[in-house]
């Protein structure tokens, strides 16, 4: 798996040559990736499964954000709001936000898995990514 490393949010990105942005979270960076490239296949976390929706995610402070739907723009739109409103910079993100479990993820198109916790949701990467 490429769970080995991990970036140190925040990270700024160069989009189209000129269109600079900083990114604080991993949910941004995905984000960024939808918005931004074009052919980009949803690598790393849905490369090899795909999470059931709706998702929760809930912050240190326990606001939550519910994802409707993968795509869902106005829920990730809330959630760069907060991440902006309470000026995260330099703390780690699993620290503030993070996956509310159990959630359900499909593998190979049919087979469903019911994922309880962060190390299980490891395991299945290791399990179902062959990267």
């Amino acid at each position: 798996g490429g769970e080995k490393f991990s970036l140190v949010y925040p990270v700024d990105i160069v989009v189209e040559g000129d269109m600079v942005f900083t990114i604080n979270s991993e949910e941004e960076m995905y984000q960024a990736k939808r918005d931004y490239c074009s052919e980009w296949d949803e690598e790393g976390e849905e490369a090899c499964f795909d999470l059931v929706y709706p998702i929760t995610y809930v912050t240190f402070d326990s606001t939550e954000f519910v994802i409707t739907f993968e795509d869902d723009e106005s829920s990730w739109d809330a959630v760069k709001e907060w991440f902006e409103s309470n000026n995260f910079e330099n703390e780690v993100d699993s620290e503030k936000f993070s996956l509310v479990y159990p959630v359900d993820i499909v593998v190979e198109g049919d087979m469903v898995f019911i994922i309880n916790s962060e190390e299980e949701m490891y395991q299945a990467k290791r399990d179902y990514c062959s990267e």
